[in-house]
């Protein structure tokens, strides 16, 4: 994808979700082949993959809040702001250890049925993008190491599977007497 001369609107997104995904079942592999380098290299490529970086844009951008700017003020509002933040995307997780998150940006919140306010910090959109990027390199190894009867807070688990869990383990107790 020759992303100098490509619009926000002509990502192909599901090539880039494939192509991701293959990145990360390699991880997975390295990661049971005990290859340490694997992990590395593939960690790299996956930051630093255009895949990675648009679909981390996109996903800050389409989450609830996710034109709520930071301390910078920054909103990628449009297809062109949102193709330039891909692009520093790039710059940043080629040197990831000149980059330096900004500061949060803190609001008070009401409790819900409360007089109170909490605090919440909202981050810059770079900064979210950046930790939604490394969540790409990140999270297929810590599904791949967690408990398989953990439900809580994981992609595609949650009470649903957690119930049918408990539901599968009862009847084996009831039909083995057990």
């Amino acid at each position: 994808m020759k992303i100098k001369t490509m619009n926000y609107q002509e990502i192909d997104w599901k090539t880039c979700h494939e192509k991701l995904t293959v990145l990360q079942a390699r991880l997975v592999e390295a990661h049971r082949a005990k290859d340490a380098r694997g992990i590395k290299d593939l960690q790299r490529s996956i930051v630093t993959s255009f895949s990675a970086r648009a679909l981390a844009v996109r996903r800050v951008t389409s989450n609830k809040g996710g034109n709520t700017p930071g301390v910078d003020g920054e909103k990628w509002d449009s297809p062109r702001k949102k193709m330039n933040a891909i692009k520093e995307l790039q710059h940043l997780t080629q040197k990831p250890g000149e980059y330096k998150a900004k500061p949060v940006k803190r609001v008070f919140i009401p409790k819900p049925g409360k007089a109170e306010k909490r605090p919440l910090g909202i981050p810059t959109l770079t900064d979210r993008a950046m930790q939604a990027v490394y969540l790409y390199s990140i999270d297929p190894l810590v599904e791949e190491t967690s408990d398989s009867n953990s439900y809580g807070f994981r992609p595609y688990r949650g009470a649903r599977e957690a119930t049918a869990k408990i539901r599968d383990t009862l009847g084996n107790i009831v039909r083995t007497g057990c």
